[in-house]
């Protein structure tokens, strides 16, 4: 990773901030023991302070390690040739709620960097749950996009604007390959859970169609 300055200054970011966080936790760890031995300061506060703020730190920490192990093992999906070439594009790549396309691959930096190469790319598609307080009126929504590979891995990122990131990575996605299916269908998920390689070919057949 060191070669590819621009990816390992994406990784180190996403690294640093878990650190510092961490850290934070850390700070207030101390700060609470403090507490524990100043006179009139309820121990049981100070005690509940403690447990709270060494969550904190452990939670962080543990995404530290994670978002590490994980920038250091994502750039093995990719050959060398094509880690230059996504590291050469990257400062002025098109990318939309911290998902970045490239010629190669698309960029994740929401959780940790991860590189998913354009080649092994499938089927895409938007989903959104919406919590409704008595079945009327919204109160909780959350987005994802679900990418799915052709080698049988999926990729969910948490997105704000559903349809907004979709519409962003079905154009840019579209640009450098048209082997790709969009949108949720039951008939497809049975497929890609139980005959990947039919899908496989549907997406070509739906590729040479739309070059003729």
């Amino acid at each position: 990773m060191k070669e590819y300055k621009n990816l390992k200054r994406l990784s180190c970011k996403q690294r640093h901030r878990m650190s510092a966080l961490s850290l934070v936790g850390l700070g207030m760890m101390v700060l609470s023991i403090y507490f524990s031995f100043l006179p009139g300061f309820s121990f049981d506060v100070s005690m509940t302070l403690l447990l709270l703020s060494t969550g904190f730190a452990l939670l962080f920490f543990i995404l530290w390690v994670g978002f590490t192990i994980r920038g250091r093992t994502s750039p093995g999906n990719l050959t060398p040739s094509q880690l230059q070439i996504v590291d050469s594009e990257l400062p002025t790549a098109p990318g939309c709620e911290n998902l970045i396309v490239t010629s190669q691959a698309l960029v994740s930096i929401k959780a940790g960097l991860v590189l998913l190469p354009l080649s092994d790319i499938l089927w895409v598609y938007p989903y959104t749950i919406t919590e409704k307080y008595n079945h009327l009126i919204p109160v909780w929504k959350h987005s994802t996009m679900t990418v799915c590979c052709r080698s049988g891995k999926q990729y969910r990122f948490n997105i704000k604007n559903s349809l907004n990131a979709y519409r962003f990575f079905r154009a840019e996605l579209l640009k450098h390959k048209q082997d790709v299916i969009f949108g949720y269908d039951t008939e497809l998920d049975v497929m890609f859970r139980e005959n990947r390689r039919q899908m496989i070919l549907l997406a070509q057949s739906d590729a040479d169609n739309q070059r003729l």
